[in-house]
């Protein structure tokens, strides 16, 4: 567990200070969409994408010992599959969660279905729908770049 936890804090200490190396995600090409799943809804057709935030001691490490990471699905072997820590000091699973699907809004290229097992999310996305608001009092930053996706 202190490995991972060493490479987390050297990316987010590379991060920092900008030696970071950023990976560009793949561009997906078209006529390319075997490993991708797709389900028939009210008439259109929508990408299945799945997605998953978790956060290692969350409740049991010390607020500056903690680390979350997030990933997003979008088939076996599919080329935006990914896997990326938490930004910021706020390691918690519910931020991971919900950067994970800020991550498919912005990845998504056409009409989308995003699987999700956090209640924040699906409550969060569904208040936006009806009457705009942000949700809730935390995380406002991530909740800001999802209302304007």
């Amino acid at each position: 567990m202190w490995k991972y936890m060493r490479k987390l804090d050297e990316a987010q200490r590379e991060k920092r200070e900008g030696e970071a190396k950023l990976e560009i995600p793949p561009l997906r090409e078209e006529g390319n969409t075997e490993d991708e799943k797709y389900e028939y809804l009210d008439g259109i057709w929508f990408l299945v994408v799945a997605g998953d935030g978790a956060a290692l001691g969350q409740g049991t490490l010390p607020r500056r010992m903690r680390r979350a990471g997030r990933s997003t699905y979008h088939g076996e072997c599919h080329a935006l599959n990914f896997e990326r820590p938490t930004e910021g000091t706020d390691q918690t699973a519910q931020r991971a969660e919900l950067e994970a699907a800020l991550d498919c809004i912005g990845r998504a290229w056409c009409p989308t279905v995003y699987w999700t097992d956090a209640k924040l999310v699906v409550d969060g996305i569904v208040a936006l729908e009806h009457d705009d608001n942000r949700p809730g009092d935390k995380h406002q930053d991530i909740w800001a770049k999802i209302s304007i996706a």
